[in-house]
C-alpha cells in the first residue's frame, strides 16, 4: 500500500529531477553565452547544446547516484532543509569534479570550464528550490490535514495497542485512527482497561463496523488478527466490500485466492488488500493532472460566459449568482459545491412542501416541472451551464471531470450498504448516467451506472464519457 505509493512518487520525483537538470544545463549555456558575448542567439544555442549534450548525459549518473546515496528520494518528513541543501550541493560538486577529471584525463581541452561551473551553480540552485517547495508544501498540507488518511482497526479487544503505537511512531504515513472495532461485544470495557479510550471511539462487533463506516470518513479498515475470530473477519470483509471501503488484512497467518487482492506490508508485517475500487496508480495521477489542466484552461476561456450568465441571473431574480451547497466527496468527505443559481432564492425553504411530488426513488429529490426553477435556470440546466462553477471544485481537488455525481450531504448518509461504494471515487462533473439519460435515469439505475464506473474505471472510459457528454449537453435533452 505505502510501498506502491512511494514507488510511484519516487519515479515521478526522479523524472522531474532529470528534467530540471537538463533545464539547468540549457540555462548554463545561456548564461555562458550572455557573459561572453552579451547576447544569446537561438541558432547558436541549439548548436552549442548539440556540441555539449554529452556533458549532460555523463553528468546524470554522478548526480542521480549521489542523490540516491544521500537519501534524497526517501521520506522528506524528517529531513532538515539544511541537510537537503548540502546533499544537492555535494552531488553537483561531485559531478563537476568528475567531469573536470574526465576532460583532463582525455585531454578534451575545447570544453568550456565556465560552462561546467555555471551548470553546477544553476543546477544546485534549481534542485534546492524544488526540494524547498516539496518540503514546504508537505508541511503546509500536514498542518491543514489535507492528506491525512483515516483508518479503522478491527481486532480482538486486546490486540490494538501495538499497531496504534506504530502508527503514532510513524507520522510520515499520515494515518489517523478514527475507530476501534472489537470482535467481542464486551470489548469496550477491555479496551478501556488497556487505556486506549476515550480518545479513539470504540465500536462493538460487526454492527459496530457497519456503524463506523456509515458515520465516519474512513479510507481504510485494517483487520489486525484472524485466529479465533474468523467468522467476524469474513463478515467484516463483506461489509467493507459492500461499502467499497479498502480492507487490509494482515497476511502473516491467512492465505486465500481472491480477485483483486494485493499483498503488501505495513510496518514490516505482510497484509492482504482487498480492493473494490481503483487503486492509486500512474493512471490516477494522469487523471488528476488532466483534471487540473483541462479545468483551468476551460475556466479561463469561459470567463466571458460566466459574466453573461451572472448578469442574466441578477436581472431575472434577486439573490446570489453562485449557489453553494454541502456535498459528499471522496470516501464521504464533505465539501462545498458551487453552481450558478438556477432557482429562486427561497428554493431550499420551499423544498419541504414539494417533497410529496418527488419523482425519484431513494434519497435523491427530482421534480420535472419544479416551480422553483427560474426561466434563466431552465436554460442553464438544459445545457448544464449551471454546473460550470464546479470547475473551481475540480481545480481545488474536491471533484474530477468524470466520476459519480456528488450527492447532498444529507442524501449521502441515507446511502445503504453497497450503494456507498460510489463514494470510493472522486465525484465528477459528468458520469455514465449523464450520458445515458441525464435526469431521466431513476435512482436504481443511477447507482448501477455509478458502480459500473467505479468497478471498471480506466482512462479510456473517462475520455469516452467526456466525448459523449459534449453531444448530450449540446442536444439539451434529459435535463431539468
Amino acid at each position: 500500500m505505502f510501498r506502491e505509493r512511494a514507488k510511484i512518487f519516487i519515479e515521478l520525483d526522479v523524472l522531474l529531477d532529470a528534467i530540471l537538470i537538463a533545464f539547468s544545463f540549457i540555462l548554463a549555456i545561456v548564461a555562458r553565452e550572455a557573459y561572453l558575448h552579451g547576447s544569446v542567439e537561438i541558432v547558436r544555442l541549439f548548436l552549442l547544446f548539440k556540441e555539449y549534450a554529452w556533458i549532460l548525459l555523463m553528468s546524470y549518473p554522478f548526480i542521480m547516484v549521489s542523490f540516491f546515496a544521500s537519501g534524497m528520494y526517501g521520506p522528506l518528513r524528517f529531513k532538515q532543509f539544511y541537510h537537503v541543501t548540502l546533499a544537492v550541493i555535494r552531488s553537483f560538486l561531485i559531478a563537476v569534479i568528475a567531469l573536470a577529471f574526465i576532460l583532463f584525463a582525455f585531454k578534451i581541452y575545447y570544453t568550456s570550464r565556465l560552462l561546467l561551473i555555471a551548470f553546477g551553480i544553476i543546477g544546485s540552485v534549481t534542485i534546492i528550490l524544488k526540494k524547498f517547495l516539496e518540503i514546504s508544501s508537505l508541511h503546509v498540507l500536514r498542518q491543514k490535514g489535507l492528506n491525512v488518511k483515516y483508518i479503522v482497526l478491527f481486532a480482538a479487544s486486546n490486540n490494538f495497542k501495538d499497531i496504534i503505537q506504530k502508527i503514532n511512531d510513524n507520522p510520515e504515513y499520515g494515518l489517523e485512527v478514527v475507530g476501534l472495532v472489537t470482535a467481542e461485544n464486551n470489548g469496550i470495557n477491555n479496551i478501556k482497561k488497556e487505556g486506549l479510550g476515550p480518545t479513539v471511539p470504540v465500536y462493538d462487533g460487526i454492527n459496530g463496523l457497519e456503524k463506523v463506516l456509515t458515520e465516519r470518513v474512513v479510507d481504510y479498515v485494517l483487520f489486525i488478527d484472524y485466529k479465533n475470530i474468523e467468522s467476524y473477519v469474513e463478515k467484516g470483509l463483506g461489509i467493507c466490500e459492500q461499502h467499497g471501503a479498502e480492507a487490509w488484512l494482515k497476511a502473516d497467518f491467512f492465505h486465500m485466492n481472491i480477485a483483486k487482492q494485493e499483498v503488501d506490508d505495513l510496518f514490516g508485517t505482510p497484509v492482504i488488500i482487498f480492493r473494490s475500487s481503483p487503486k492509486f496508480s500512474g493512471a490516477v495521477i494522469i487523471k488528476r493532472f488532466l483534471d487540473i489542466v483541462i479545468s483551468l484552461g476551460f475556466f479561463l476561456l469561459a470567463l466571458p460566459v460566466f459574466a453573461l450568465i451572472a448578469i442574466a441571473i441578477k436581472m431575472e431574480s434577486p439573490g446570489p449568482v453562485i449557489f453553494s451547497q454541502k456535498r459528499g466527496g471522496l470516501n464521504g468527505r464533505i465539501f462545498t459545491l458551487y453552481k450558478f443559481r438556477s432557482m429562486t432564492s427561497d428554493a431550499e425553504q420551499r423544498k419541504q412542501e414539494l417533497e410529496r411530488f418527488n419523482e425519484m426513488s431513494g434519497p435523491v429529490f427530482k421534480l420535472t416541472n419544479d416551480p422553483r426553477v427560474t426561466n434563466v435556470g431552465k436554460f442553464l440546466r438544459r445545457f448544464s451551464l449551471d454546473e460550470l462553477p464546479q470547475l473551481i471544485n475540480i481545480i481545488k481537488g474536491d471533484m474530477s471531470l468524470v466520476g459519480p455525481r456528488p450527492l447532498i450531504d444529507y442524501e449521502v448518509v441515507k446511502l445503504m450498504g453497497f450503494q456507498r461504494r460510489r463514494l470510493r471515487m472522486r465525484p465528477g462533473l459528468t458520469c455514465l448516467w449523464q450520458i445515458r439519460g441525464r435526469s431521466n435515469v431513476d435512482f436504481t439505475k443511477w447507482i448501477e451506472y455509478d458502480l459500473e464506473y467505479v468497478d471498471n474505471w480506466n482512462l479510456a472510459m473517462d475520455f469516452y464519457i467526456l466525448f459523449k457528454t459534449l453531444f448530450v449537453v449540446f442536444a439539451g435533452k434529459g435535463a431539468y
